[in-house]
């Protein structure tokens, strides 16, 4: 067994040993396949873990080896829940290149998001727990407790006045809206959507979050599907409704200093989904000037005007914010996909929970909006899962490096925003 796959094991036992704040610093994958320079995941082995603990081995893609191997229980895990919630929640990391999956003890948590910091190329898995969020630094082999907590606003005969503090696990479940991370943050600055409609940015470092952003003037109201921050940290990539709980949105950029719209495309995403439901639309800065986001895609007959339409495909946008046609791919259906950044691989989670890895050379197609009419239709030829490499069973959460596919499961293998539509 190689040192890499052991450092990033034995250091998931931070969690488990109740470590929250505490910092390691060995070196990561010495010895390992890994390329001198590169990021590999690896943690250091905390004080006194225990050297008999499990906490499983790779699996060659194909196999059945899928079940939890956390390791063995320890107060003071993931909240209330304890040791119970520390056995059966695991983060897994499988290598593209070299085929090894190693798995992590991790919170069990329902709001789970794996972020990069482009300013300074490292990653970060995020979990929401009762009092505020727990990261994990795969790349510099370290947890992170970050406490928090949010003044609830009260309604009173004279107007509002500050209630009780929330935690945001409290806030989420009140309003029965999910909370959602940018798969984005900048040093300690990372950013979340609350309610579906307020847009806070969190300093990880001290565990202040401040609102930023919601939608104003003839936008208020209206919810947000999905959120991105910038590389930098200073713009806000936002898919909003155009109409209430419908399933079509507009794209906005919006620099939160000023509030201002600094970009907007009309009609840019839809989602599947009936009036009156929420949503989650992933979308994410591929470079300072280009987004990539989720939708579906309608087809509609030639000559009826996008009265009848006759099909719709699922896939993923890429739009430069040079006023020029975006490009679509068509995707299998599935609950999850993530492209790596050359756009020539792709991870789907099934409706099953399958994590697959596909090989996918296809260029992508102009299209103008989420409405493809005229007749016009979206190549075939979206890779099959079935012709795939199946790497485990899970909530596909994405990409590091372009290298590494990253899922995490927990005792449902659902996140909180699948819950709600």
């Amino acid at each position: 067994m190689s040192s890499m796959r052991w450092s990033l094991m034995l250091a998931a036992l931070l969690l488990a040993a109740g470590c929250s704040n505490m910092q390691s610093s060995g070196p990561a994958g010495q010895g390992s396949d890994v390329p001198a320079g590169s990021h590999a995941p690896g943690a250091a082995e905390p004080a006194g873990a225990s050297s008999g603990t499990r906490t499983g081995s790779p699996q060659e893609p194909g196999t059945s080896a899928d079940a939890l191997t956390a390791s063995p229980s320890a107060s003071g895990n993931a909240g209330r829940e304890g040791d119970e919630a520390a056995a059966s929640a695991v983060l897994s990391i499988y290598d593209t290149e070299t085929g090894e999956r190693v798995t992590v003890p991790a919170p069990a948590s329902d709001v789970v998001q794996l972020a990069h910091d482009r300013t300074a190329n490292r990653h970060a898995v995020a979990f929401l727990v009762e009092d505020g969020f727990r990261l994990y630094f795969p790349d510099e082999d370290r947890w992170q407790h970050v406490p928090l907590a949010i003044r609830q606003t009260v309604a009173t005969g004279g107007g509002e006045k500050e209630g009780a503090l929330l935690t945001p696990r409290d806030e989420a479940a009140g309003f029965m809206l999910p909370l959602r991370l940018s798969p984005l943050f900048a040093g300690d600055r990372w950013f979340y959507l609350s309610r579906d409609t307020e847009i806070f940015r969190l300093d990880a470092g001290t565990g202040v979050a401040e609102r930023i952003w919601a939608p104003s003037g003839d936008r208020e109201g209206r919810a947000i599907y999905g959120m991105s921050a910038s590389p930098d940290g200073g713009r806000l990539a936002v898919l909003v409704t155009r109409d209430g709980l419908g399933p079509d949105t507009d794209l906005l950029v919006v620099d939160p200093a000023g509030g201002s719209v600094v970009f907007e495309r009309q009609k840019a995403a839809a989602v599947n989904k009936s009036d009156g439901f929420l949503a989650h639309m992933y979308i994410e800065w591929l470079d300072d000037r280009t987004l990539g986001f989720e939708s579906r895609v309608r087809i509609f007959p030639e000559g009826t005007d996008g009265e009848r339409r006759t099909d719709g495909r699922w896939g993923w946008f890429t739009l430069e914010m040079d006023g020029t046609s975006p490009e679509f791919r068509t995707v299998p259906e599935s609950r999850r996909f993530r492209y790596a950044s050359d756009m020539s691989r792709l991870a789907i989670e099934t409706e099953d929970h399958e994590v697959i890895l596909l090989e996918d050379s296809r260029a992508g197609t102009a299209v103008d909006d989420m409405d493809a009419v005229d007749g016009r239709t979206l190549p075939d030829g979206e890779p099959s899962p079935s012709d795939g490499t199946r790497l485990g069973t899970g909530i596909l959460l994405g990409w590091m490096d372009d290298r590494y596919v990253v899922w995490y499961q927990n005792e449902t293998n659902l996140l909180l925003e699948d819950r709600f539509y």
